[in-house]
């Protein structure tokens, strides 16, 4: 990968090819471009996520933690105030024997909430204050898989990172930002061969996020591809077996907190969620599909609004376009394959899990992916920017006028 221009940072003018530099000199100039494009990338995000707030009239709000709070975030706090909870739902929207309360949700982001609670935050506070740090490491760990560079390439997919479909998610009271940052290390050191790290962050996942077993299942398929031989089990043991274990610690968990280690399960299944039709449950975004018995299970309502369905089809060609790619572009190195098995999954789960499921939410996860575009030409690279750039900011718009959770 090509690197930076022909003076390095902080190099003297007079100074003579091939002389070496002081390392003192040396050093910054490592730190310089390992750590400025990356808040560099958060704060384009913030301008595009203030553009909209602009736009929308609600500028005067942006610092507000109010502002980034929406249906979910309300249950993440209640979760860091009082625990969990578990008991019969009851009324007419919901189906017979369902179970409602908090045990659905993971714990790890209200738990960091929670401690900084006490460090004298209110909750709603440390809820912003987590998912934008988590989103700058979230960057930080996106640019260490990019390639750390002052090239244009990198930079561009940096960027697109930066401002991914679904952005507005990492910096809303969620763990959005949470599980992606998790998901990136634990895919980095599983392709620099560090198996029980890999899967010991994985095991976290599972206590960041609904969706954070996935990792266990990328893991495994990462396997399978990338480290075929004598070691193939140990390394499936070490690396997804782990992580698979920190879901059933999570499930553990459970019965001491609510009695009851099913409860993850209980919660969800009033959602409808399972086994569906992919291709189904893609069209169905852009058909509306049918209402079911309880609205609990309807298509997510997000989907009525242009933008959730266009951000939807345009993650959609990118997946498709990158398998496509590095199909035609083989052999593929190590951690193009890791990151291609991460994007993949991440990607086609939820639309086996069913069309209730706020996929433009979850496609947030999807942004390790920019790692991969580094070889696109550029004009595509532009191209990618700009179309996310404004996604990003048409998603933030429904957001903050509340018609999308």
């Amino acid at each position: 990968m090509a690197r930076g221009g022909s003076s390095p940072p902080g190099a003297p003018e007079h100074a003579v090819v091939g002389e070496r530099r002081p390392t003192g000199a040396r050093a910054r100039a490592r730190w310089a471009v390992l750590i400025l494009p990356p808040l560099a990338g958060l704060l384009f995000a913030e301008s595009l996520l203030f553009v909209a707030a602009l736009l929308d009239g609600r500028a005067r709000y942006f610092l507000s933690p109010a502002h980034w709070s929406r249906s979910d975030s309300r249950i993440y706090l209640k979760i860091a105030a009082h625990g969990y909870s578990l008991f019969q739902c009851s009324g007419p929207v919901y189906p017979p024997h369902s179970w409602c309360g908090t045990a659905g949700w993971a714990p790890l982001y209200p738990w960091l909430m929670s401690v900084l609670g006490h460090l004298g935050f209110t909750l709603p506070a440390a809820g912003m204050v987590l998912a934008i740090v988590c989103t700058y490491l979230t960057l930080q760990a996106i640019w260490v898989l990019i390639g750390p560079s002052w090239s244009f390439s990198p930079l561009c997919c940096l960027a697109f990172a930066a401002c991914f479909p679904g952005m507005v998610y990492d910096y809303a009271i969620f763990p959005v930002s949470l599980q992606t940052f998790l998901s990136v290390v634990s895919i980095t050191l599983f392709i620099r061969r560090r198996y029980l790290f890999s899967g010991l962050v994985g095991a976290l996942c599972s206590w960041a996020f609904a969706t954070g077993p996935l990792i266990a299942v990328v893991l495994l398929v990462a396997a399978f591809v990338v480290d075929r031989g004598r070691d193939l089990w140990r390394v499936v043991a070490r690396s997804a077996g782990v992580a698979l274990a920190g879901f059933g610690a999570l499930l553990l968990a459970y019965q001491w907190w609510v009695g009851d280690w099913s409860a993850y399960f209980k919660t969800a299944a009033k959602y409808g969620n399972g086994v569906h039709d992919p291709v189904a449950t893609f069209v169905t975004a852009f058909t509306g599909g049918s209402p079911a018995t309880y609205s609990l299970q309807d298509p997510n309502s997000g989907y009525h609004y242009l933008i959730p369905r266009l951000q939807t089809a345009f993650v959609a060609a990118l997946v498709i376009g990158l398998v496509l790619w590095a199909v035609r572009r083989r052999p593929v190195g190590r951690a193009g394959a890791v990151i291609l098995v991460y994007t993949v999954v991440v990607w086609l789960v939820p639309l086996v899990a069913g069309p209730s499921l706020s996929r433009y939410r979850m496609e947030a996860l999807l942004a390790p992916c920019a790692a991969l575009c580094t070889r696109l030409p550029r004009p595509v690279l532009v191209a990618l920017v700009v179309v996310s750039a404004v996604l990003a900011v048409g998603l933030t718009s429904l957001f903050t006028q509340r018609l999308i959770a």
